[in-house]
């Protein structure tokens, strides 16, 4: 990401763009996996993709379906990923990473959280263990 926008020369990422998406999903995934590196935890680390183009952008082992989003206020249609691999019941958590500042649980049960807390988040026993 770093190399793409300093060949375009563009020094600084615009907070709703593309490229700060991009690099905000970037950022989340390489702290996961310096975490799992870190805590020496074999957990293969992919994304999902359906025939009708849903996406999930960070699966981790069988634990964690992760989306990551990088929006100041959440809406039903962040989760449209999340919600049709829940179908499959193949996780046992599901989780929106966002900029959001304002957290929730939805009805069927995907956590939506800021950034810094899932951060924080990451070392706790129940899921560092």
């Amino acid at each position: 990401m770093g190399v793409a926008n300093r060949l375009r020369d563009e020094n600084t990422l615009k907070l709703k763009s593309s490229a700060f998406g991009q690099s905000f999903e970037h950022f989340i995934i390489l702290k996961v996996r310096a975490f799992l590196s870190y805590r020496e935890r074999p957990e293969n680390i992919y994304y999902w993709r359906s025939v009708n183009k849903q996406e999930v952008d960070l699966l981790i082992g069988r634990e964690w379906a992760i989306e990551i989003k990088s929006t100041s206020k959440v809406s039903q249609a962040d989760f449209r990923g999340l919600r049709a691999l829940k179908e499959e019941g193949l996780f046992k958590n599901y989780l929106a990473v966002t900029l959001d500042p304002f957290e929730q649980t939805t009805e069927d049960g995907i956590q939506c959280v800021n950034y810094k807390n899932f951060l924080d988040m990451m070392w706790k026993p129940d899921l560092s263990s």
